[in-house]
């Protein structure tokens, strides 16, 4: 079996980056999920930085996984599986963030 890689999982295009991560911490407001985290990608002072757009919840927490268990294999079944069940995902996030860069980030992105 592959080793769990989380290149895998990252799409960048021009000056952006995607990042889907299975997050099991969640924060006060949000209950953990699968996580959709899109960057940037800018020149200061001739060095090349990555500014952090959004970071959202896409998907629930997966039924009958519990929190405790998730290791790198588990993740990878998980997110391969939203993946293979959202064919137009990456579209999909490029039309979210289209629409978040139009209103200048005032986009609900939980």
């Amino acid at each position: 079996m592959a080793k769990f890689d989380p290149l895998d999982w990252t799409h960048q295009w021009d000056d952006f980056e995607m990042y889907m991560y299975l997050d099991n911490v969640g924060d006060g407001e949000e209950k953990p999920g699968i996580r959709m985290q899109v960057s940037r990608r800018c020149l200061e002072d001739g060095a090349e930085q990555w500014e952090l757009l959004y970071d959202r919840k896409i998907a629930d927490w997966p039924a009958g996984i519990l929190i405790g268990e998730v290791n790198n294999s588990l993740e990878e079944q998980v997110l391969r599986e939203y993946l293979d069940s959202h064919p137009s995902l990456v579209e999909d996030e490029k039309r979210f963030l289209a629409a978040f860069l139009q209103d200048e980030g005032s986009l609900d992105v939980n």
